[in-house]
């Protein structure tokens, strides 16, 4: 699916998977439908050769724009039924190459400024699974492999990352603790219209930041909030949206 909406937007394709002769028919039939070039890559990313050379491609190769993930392997049993190597084996493939493979083309989307990677993953990774459960624990890997990825790709742009922490305080009646929050480096211009402004005009560049503290006691909640402010740039004057 990927690969023909891709090509009828333009893209010229670069297609791996285990068969041969069925990407070569894909292949052929993309090439027919929409008239973009479309190489193929026979490999099996489950194998650690196969998936090292398209690691090197990906590396090497210069003007790829973007990155589909899209191999997996599924299963339907409980976590206790599964065999353990079979098992091993789908983390491997649905998360170890996947993550070897973004790590392979990342470092030149970085350097780059721009480059976009695309990881399938499932609803199942979002929820606990009775039957299916191997399968939902590698694709909750994979979605938080890629939600940290985009956190951090995102401070190396910045230049500075968001940390967030909640630890105990206190203890209420009942034992447990009183939670104690804390943000640093929440970078404002992302949180809001409105922060996205300072004095009437447009941030151009600079660091517009909050350092926010709470703590919940007694079922009251108190804070201590501080703005940060380094090196503001502001552009054009605007009105505040309504």
């Amino acid at each position: 699916v990927y690969a023909d909406r891709l090509a009828k937007r333009g893209y010229d394709l670069v297609l791996v998977a285990r068969s041969a002769d069925k990407l070569a028919a894909v292949a052929e039939r993309i090439v027919a439908k929409t008239g973009r070039k479309v190489d193929i890559l026979p490999a099996d990313l489950g194998d650690a050769g196969d998936l090292a050379r398209i690691e090197a491609f990906l590396r090497e190769t210069p003007d790829i724009t973007l990155l589909v993930n899209n191999a997996g392997l599924g299963g339907a049993l409980k976590l206790l039924e599964s065999d353990v190597d079979q098992m091993t084996a789908m983390i491997a493939l649905n998360v170890t190459a996947l993550t070897r493979l973004t790590y392979a083309i990342v470092p030149q989307f970085i350097a780059r400024g721009a480059g976009t990677i695309v990881n399938i993953a499932s609803i199942l990774g979002e929820r606990v699974a009775g039957r299916g459960a191997p399968y939902a624990i590698s694709k909750a890997g994979l979605i938080q492999m890629t939600k940290a990825l985009a956190l951090d790709a995102a401070a190396r742009e910045r230049g500075y990352t968001p940390d967030f922490s909640i630890t105990p305080n206190a203890t209420h009646g009942k034992g447990r603790p009183w939670p104690h929050m804390v943000f640093r480096n929440l970078e404002m211009k992302n949180i809001s219209p409105y922060s996205g402004k300072f004095a009437g005009r447009m941030i151009k560049s600079g660091k517009f930041s909050a350092d926010l503290k709470y703590v919940l006691k007694d079922y009251k909640m108190t804070g201590d909030n501080k703005i940060v402010i380094d090196n503001l740039t502001l552009g054009e004057q605007v009105d505040s949206p309504e």
